[in-house]
């Protein structure tokens, strides 16, 4: 009786093995799954940077926001310019926040911008200058 229980041991173990050493080969011989970061959607809210630089006497900085994945793709973005209103004028350097009261930069100032949108079956995502 002892000597069937190790036979049907060391055939399980046996099984088992090729079992494993045919699934590792599988695995292997599959090629590696490559995505083509020009063609994923952005699922993430855009960045929001502060810029201070004066331009001229009307113009003393911006906010700029580019999608997360834009350092990563060689993809063109189209580019939305938000101008504001009365109520964001200051100095470009400590009245800058001023400008995400309202608007585009309010909504990514909050991360509720869609990071994408969607347009007869395309994705798009946008560079935006406030």
């Amino acid at each position: 009786m002892r000597t069937i229980v190790h036979w049907c041991t060391a055939l399980a173990i046996i099984s088992f093995s090729y079992a494993c050493k045919k699934n590792a080969d599988k695995q292997m011989t599959q090629p590696p799954t490559v995505i083509d970061i020009n063609l994923v959607a952005e699922t993430s809210t855009p960045i929001l940077k502060a810029t201070i630089l004066s331009l001229n006497a009307n113009i003393g900085g911006l906010y700029s926001a580019v999608p997360v994945n834009y350092a990563k793709t060689s993809k063109s973005y189209p580019l939305i310019v938000s101008i504001h209103g009365g109520g964001q004028y200051g100095d470009g350097n400590l009245d800058l926040p001023l400008l995400l009261n309202d608007g585009i930069p309010e909504l990514l100032d909050e991360k509720i911008f869609p990071p994408n949108f969607i347009s007869k079956g395309v994705n798009y995502s946008f560079i935006v200058i406030a």
